[in-house]
């Protein structure tokens, strides 16, 4: 039987030892026979300096863990804009969201497709009224990362009726 447990180490304020901590904690767990991946997300580099220097990227590296474990320490390092691609993708998302690229509002909708519009105007209301996605004013990038997330963690049966009220809303018009 395998068991997964998921630590975060998380403070707003940079300097006060979270990556220190991190790691370790992973090489502890590794002496103890766990399997461990830390994964950096502030891309200060610090893994590396922390295990030798050791070139980090994307893909999870097992690096040396001194002192004989019998456990393993994987490291990887992840942007937000990689994080949040991959999260959309995992969710369906992403690829729906670049089809609306460069295609109408009202193509979109009736494709049931849900869409988050940074726009003002004729086109936030359109939305509005359909049901079939969330309206963020033009420019204000916050607003549009909440919009996202917050389609990003809807279930599927949630997103199947936004969609579904987009495509219902294009037939009746």
């Amino acid at each position: 039987m395998s068991t997964r447990n998921i630590i975060a180490v998380v403070s707003p304020k940079g300097g006060n030892g979270k990556t220190t901590v991190s790691a370790a904690m992973a090489v502890a767990a590794a002496r103890e026979g766990l399997s461990t991946l830390l994964v950096e997300v502030e891309g200060k580099r610090q893994l590396e300096d922390l295990f030798g220097g050791p070139s980090i990227g994307y893909e999870p590296r097992v690096l040396p863990v001194p002192g004989g474990a019998t456990g393993r320490v994987a490291v990887a390092q992840i942007t937000s804009d990689r994080a949040l691609t991959d999260y959309l993708e995992g969710r369906g998302l992403y690829r729906a969201l670049r089809r609306l690229h460069g295609e109408k509002l009202l193509d979109a909708l009736a494709r049931a497709v849900p869409v988050v519009l940074a726009a003002s105007g004729e086109a936030a209301r359109v939305l509005e009224a359909s049901g079939g996605g969330m309206v963020t004013p033009p420019g204000d990038a916050g607003a549009l990362a909440r919009a996202l997330t917050d389609l990003a963690c809807r279930d599927e049966a949630e997103l199947a009726a936004m969609g579904e009220a987009g495509r219902a809303f294009v037939a009746a018009t």
